[in-house]
């Protein structure tokens, strides 16, 4: 458990106890506990601290009761509120099952009975609390669970008690009320006095989203959306789903009347008119853009609109005019506080660049992890509630929003803060578009979806025959195409450049090999090198052709395993980048996280790993100058000299035999790969362990070294074992669609761990060496590079910025016992290459990468345009 949910266990003790953490909303965050009293498990709903802070405990617990009382079938009951140590909470019942959120984003439409049967029953629910004076206020999907098919609204009347209690001061929260997909046009304009028919509304959105796959209006951004709510009569459901009946149409139209006298007068009237065949819907109805009977005033609607169509219209020109005043050429480096060190070596392209070029986005390097938004003409970064633990952060086309992955799920948020809203639950690289599209991958593939979330279309899948994957996908002008990378074989230094064409899906080779590949107007593509460096070629946006030769523009950026490289422009010309490539040194770091070095700084150290008879250490070690070139180097205790094991460029992954003496590492040629096995000083002849059919990622020996942990080479990574030396064929031991990587046998051989991201976000988990066992989940919070000790006992792995310490039992059962966090982990991670770190004999110290000196740094380059026209014009290949 993490500080917080040790505190809050600590606050509920002798009442509920916690169990682990269900997920986040945009206002608490859902544990699974332990009623003691009445011995069930119920949910407990924790308000986010900065929206407690405003409420107030003694407010919050008297306007809360009022929902107490509301006994429903279809309605989920309020057990227990209250406060404790600073916590403000509710208790619910904890039903399994799943919600409709993730019912449709698993089958995006549904049948229409089904449809028409769940509203119904949540307007019969809806109509009951309006008869007894509550309004829900945020029905939307999330906060329909589904159990056993039967649904039930939870949160009812939370909404109005926090606004009540909050006493108008939400906006001190940096929260916001209602889900803009679903909020009916009086909450979308901020009318004070909101009725049942506001719910109404809101629940028609969901049935729209039932029926379609989309809510009735959806937008890049709130305003955007909102713009739509007030002004667009939403679409008629039969010109989406031909197959649904007129009464459903009808009430459905009706149910969705800007005027909220025009709708039904009531929710049962609504599911009434659902299940009559006969119904016809009411005349009269309001138009879309009748914004006077809307109950909007002219005003208002003229000032939101002009705000959206500001949005809108910027998003489109910005590319077709040249900036008028291009900012002077400076240069400068972003300083962050010591208490918030950046991560750059997090996989993935973490930093962005506002389109204006007025700030950067970057994550922290805390347990946290949220990003911070970083003006540039301001001197403290500014944290981006609601992130925590996001990574791939990306600038809408207008840049007031972001979009960003949290435990593998797509989401966005206002930059100025409020409510994330998940648009997809996997994806990898992405890129919002000037269509209000965002393009991802997913296991190699890419996938669209509208930003403001909806149908997932698949876009193109590459040659799984070939290992093929598209990566980092980013968006040309207008939004007609995009620019990404192909990588085949698994060989990283090969990708080949390309666009595609959104409209007939044409793939068109630019014959450049690079990664991360960016367009900068007026006309240039710039790109990444895994040495570091990053090339720009003279690019025809329209055609979709390179027109000169490429040449080095940028050394000295941050590069990480997988290719990534951490730069970006924005689209005035201002360049930023993080600087350095150095990875710092070996240090052996005891259980408090003190350090001492073994091996000197200013190299690149990869996956150490101790002799397990000895106190010598085998490494990967890649050249600064060029990280697709990397030996195998061994470090001795003894002479404390490090010497090359390896003298090709092309061999990491080190592990080491059970007799201490011999090193197996991974060799990859051309894209392919072979495990080789030699004694630790070089005598003796290597002999090749795995041959290349098999292409291996890596290799972990058992105890006894008659059996081998192997990753195969697909798209995500499979686990298998090959017994016997020289080993057999590598038989599956977890092989899923997902992706499982870093296993570990336990020292009796037993067991196998491992790391996988089934649930969305990575785990470590435990399963019987034989395959006939149980998977067992270790890590509660996210988890990776998990490390036995030496007795079997207990479990080392790496969570959210923590080292963290399972102790386990295995007898009669395995079991998980504690878990310890034991310090801030600031040294370098592996995410998914294997393990950047070992455990010592002793299992009171680990060997880990050190982060160096402070060489990973921001820069930032204003009025780099004419720079990069300069270095482009001169035609020097490179």
């Amino acid at each position: 458990m993490n500080g917080n949910t040790e505190r809050l266990n600590t606050a509920l003790a002798g009442r509920y106890k916690i169990e682990k953490q269900l997920g986040q909303g945009g206002m608490a965050t859902v544990y699974l506990a332990k009623d003691l009293k009445h011995d069930r498990m119920v949910a407990v709903k924790v308000l986010k601290p900065e929206l407690a802070a405003v409420l107030g405990a003694e407010r919050f617990v008297v306007e809360i009761k009022t929902t107490a009382a509301l006994q429903h079938p279809h309605i989920l009951p309020l057990f227990d509120s209250g406060t404790a140590d600073g916590f403000l909470y509710y208790v619910m019942p904890y039903i399994e099952g799943e919600t409709l959120r993730g019912k449709l984003n698993r089958e995006t439409q549904l049948g229409i009975d089904e449809a028409v049967r769940i509203t119904a029953q949540v307007a019969d629910a809806l109509d009951y609390a309006h008869r007894h004076g509550v309004i829900h206020r945020d029905i939307k999907p999330e906060n329909i669970l589904l159990h056993d098919g039967r649904p039930m609204v939870a949160d009812f009347g939370i909404a109005l008690a926090v606004s009540a209690a909050a006493g108008g001061r939400m906006t001190e929260t940096g929260l916001s009320l209602g889900t803009p997909h679903y909020m009916s046009p009086e909450q979308a304009t901020a009318e004070k006095e909101i009725t049942g028919r506001s719910d109404i509304y809101s629940l028609a959105s969901v049935m729209f989203e039932m029926l379609t796959g989309n809510p009735p209006h959806t937008g890049a951004s709130a305003q955007q959306i909102i713009m739509k709510i007030i002004t667009e009569q939403a679409a008629p459901v039969t010109t989406l789903r031909k197959a649904v009946p007129p009464n459903v149409a009808a009430a459905l139209s009706q149910a969705l009347e800007k005027l909220p006298a025009d709708r039904f007068e009531s929710a049962k009237a609504f599911g009434d008119a659902l299940s009559n065949r006969a119904f016809t819907g009411a005349t009269g109805a309001s138009t879309a853009m009748d914004s006077s009977r809307a109950g909007v005033s002219v005003p208002l609607f003229v000032s939101v609109l002009s705000v959206a169509l500001v949005s809108a219209v910027a998003a489109l020109i910005s590319w077709m005019r040249p900036v008028a005043a291009p900012p002077p050429m400076t240069r400068f480096q972003i300083v962050v506080p010591d208490s918030l060190p950046i991560r750059p070596e997090q996989a993935g392209q973490n930093f962005a660049i506002s389109p204006d070029g007025s700030q950067i986005m970057f994550p922290g390097g805390n347990a946290a992890d949220m990003l911070y938004s970083r003006a540039l003409g301001e001197l403290e970064p500014r944290a981006i509630r609601g992130t925590e633990q996001a990574r791939q952060v990306r600038f809408s086309p207008t840049g007031d929003w972001i979009a960003f992955l949290q435990s593998g799920r797509l989401k966005t948020i206002p930059v100025s803060g409020g409510p994330a809203i998940s648009i997809a639950d996997t994806a990898g690289a992405f890129t919002w578009t000037d269509k209000d599209e965002i393009i991802f991958t997913r296991a190699g593939v890419l996938w669209r979806v509208g930003a403001g979330g909806g149908t997932q279309t698949k876009l193109l899948a590459p040659d799984t025959a070939k290992l093929e994957a598209f990566n980092w996908p980013h968006a040309l002008p207008r939004g007609d195409a995009v620019l990404l990378d192909i990588v085949t074989n698994n060989d990283q230094s090969g990708a080949q450049l390309a666009a595609l064409r959104l409209d007939d899906l044409k793939l068109i080779p630019l014959g450049l090999i690079g990664r991360n590949p960016r367009y900068v107007a007026p006309g240039y593509i710039i790109f990444g090198r895994l040495d570091g460096t990053i090339s720009a070629a003279p690019f025809d946006a329209t055609q979709l052709r390179v027109t000169g030769p490429a040449v080095t523009v940028l050394e000295g950026v941050f590069v990480k395993s997988g290719g990534a490289s951490e730069f970006g422009v924005s689209r005035n010309g201002t360049l930023f980048f993080v600087g350095g490539t150095s990875y710092g040194e070996i240090a052996q770091v005891d259980l408090s996280g003190q350090a001492r070095v073994v091996t000197p700084g200013g190299r690149a150290y990869l996956l150490p790993t101790f002799s397990p008879t000895s106190g010598r250490i085998a490494y990967a070690m890649s050249e600064v100058s060029s990280y697709s070139r990397s030996d195998v180097w061994v470090y001795n205790d003894r002479t404390r000299t490090s010497a090359r094991l390896t003298n090709d460029g092309k061999s990491g992954a080190p592990s080491w035999m059970a007799d201490g003496e011999r090193v197996v590492w991974v060799h990859t040629d051309s894209g392919r790969r072979e495990v080789r096995r030699q004694k630790w000083d070089g005598t003796g002849k290597a002999e090749v362990l795995f041959p290349r059919k098999y292409n291996l990622r890596s290799v972990q020996p058992a105890p006894d070294g008659r059996k081998f942990a192997v990753v195969t080479a697909g798209l995500a990574g499979d686990i298998a074992v090959a017994e016997g030396d020289p080993p057999t064929a590598p038989r599956d031991l977890v092989a899923t669609p997902f992706s499982e990587l870093e296993p570990t046998f336990s020292p009796d051989g037993r067991w196998v761990a491992y790391s996988s991201d089934a649930s969305g976000i990575r785990e470590v988990f435990v399963t019987s060496a034989n395959g006939d066992g149980a998977r067992n989940q270790v890590s509660t919070d996210g988890g990776s590079e998990p490390r036995w000790s030496h007795d079997g006992r207990a479990l080392f792995y790496r969570s959210g910025g923590r080292m963290m310490v399972a102790k386990i039992v295995t007898t009669p059962a395995f079991a998980v016992t504690s878990r310890t966090s034991l310090f801030t982990d600031i040294f370098r991670q592996g995410y998914g290459t294997g393990a950047f770190y070992d455990v010592a004999h002793d299992d009171k110290s680990f060997l880990m990468v050190g982060r160096g000196d402070g060489r990973e740094r921001i820069v930032v380059v204003t009025g780099w345009l004419a720079e990069l026209k300069a270095r482009t014009s001169q035609g020097v290949k490179r």
